[in-house]
């Protein structure tokens, strides 16, 4: 018998996501990639993301048409920042990786506090290519189990008009909220009317800080399932009322 002839390896896959806060997928490939021809194999390098940082990377890295652009924006802290979007398919598709301006590999551990952080710089990378939101569902959530915790609730929804404003959003969107406690699976009341009475003022206060800002509301209706953990409002009807109840004009 002849020697057997060795079968030639195909070459390995290597595509993973970044390394949170550490090496990002580029660099978590290269270094797989070098280890795997340090013994010997050939590598098919494809770093990937999740939607995260590195997805402009990701998407762009195969194509040699694309495209990538400085914008000038400011990162959380309000600090200038170069960030970029990309370009690709001739102009025709832009990447926009809001982590870019706004991502959490920006700011330091002790500084990310999501109360004191602005989104405003994704608004100005999003724009910088003449792109416009739809609407921002960011607020809502209105009811609590005391009032300091609806006076919290309040204040976020004031943050949330202020980010939408940032962002360019012709509309905040609203998720109002169940029984509070029902998404921890302990729901401090089972009384939908009531939870639906704590929406009405909430909206109601929220109604002015949002006129001032120029931002719409918008009420979004979800379905009776959602009636106790997420949204008591749950039919067109009922939205159209609670819109007649903080704003009869």
């Amino acid at each position: 018998m002849g020697e057997r002839s060795e079968l030639a390896l195909p070459p390995v896959l290597v595509a993973p996501d970044s390394f949170k806060g550490t090496l990002s997928a580029t660099d978590v490939t290269a270094a797989l990639c070098a280890g795997f021809e340090a013994g010997g194999r050939a590598t098919d390098p494809c770093p990937l993301a999740d939607g995260g940082e590195g997805t402009l990377v990701a998407l762009t890295a195969g194509d040699p048409t694309s495209e990538l652009v400085d914008v000038q924006v400011h990162d959380p802290l309000g600090r200038p920042l170069t960030a970029q979007f990309a370009l690709t398919q001739g102009g025709r598709t832009a990447v926009v990786e809001t982590a870019a301006a706004i991502g959490l590999g920006l700011v330091e551990e002790d500084q990310r506090d999501p109360e004191a952080l602005s989104s405003a710089g994704a608004g100005e990378l999003i724009r910088a290519h003449g792109l416009a939101l739809s609407g921002y569902c960011r607020g809502g959530m209105f009811p609590a189990i005391d009032a300091a915790a609806r006076r919290a609730a309040l204040d976020d929804n004031f943050r949330a008009v202020d980010e939408a404003a940032a962002l360019g959003s012709p509309c905040l969107v609203l998720v109002v909220g169940g029984l509070p406690g029902a998404l921890d699976g302990v729901p401090a009341h089972r009384d939908l009317g009531r939870a639906r009475g704590e929406v009405r003022d909430g909206v109601a206060a929220l109604l002015e800080y949002a006129r001032e800002a120029a931002m719409p509301l918008a009420i979004e209706p979800l379905h009776p399932m959602y009636a106790a953990d997420r949204s008591c409002v749950n039919t067109l009807e009922q939205a159209l009322d609670l819109c007649d109840a903080v704003d009869p004009g």
